[in-house]
């Protein structure tokens, strides 16, 4: 991941009825999440990192996001590339969502734009604790 010069690299499968998916994808970026935290101090504060890796296959944020595996399974070739169940950044790339309301986020033009966009959504604290993100491209 980082001799690729990747900050955030996500691997995974995604399943539906017999059709599968895999997600090898890569991004250079940071993403810095500043957290407030509202709790009674004692002799110990707990405090609790939380990634919601779901948010990363949502295609919409508001008003009720939902994931939608379709999207990411027709992905797959979408570059020109034959068809081979695994999806990347290439193939996220050459998937214009410009014209479909599920993704107008400010800057997205692609798939890899939306789902580089969802990353900044991840972080939380103590469950579902607000952050402020700020998303910015890696050194």
């Amino acid at each position: 991941m980082t001799a690729a010069g990747y900050s955030v690299w996500i691997g995974g499968t995604a399943l539906k009825g017999a059709e599968r998916r895999v997600l090898d994808v890569g991004f250079r970026m940071a993403i810095t999440h500043d957290c407030g935290i509202r709790a009674r101090l004692e002799s110990e504060l707990g405090i609790q990192a939380t990634f919601h890796g779901d948010h990363l296959l949502f295609d919409a944020t508001e008003p009720e996001p939902y994931v939608r595996f379709q999207a990411l399974a027709d992905a797959d070739g979408k570059d020109g590339s034959r068809p081979d169940g695994i999806v990347g950044n290439r193939e996220l790339a050459a998937v214009d969502v410009r014209e479909d309301a599920r993704y107008r986020v400010p800057g997205t033009v692609n798939l890899e734009d939306f789902l580089e966009h969802q990353l900044s959504s991840v972080g939380h604290v103590n469950g579902e604790g607000d952050c402020r993100r700020t998303v910015r491209p890696a050194l």
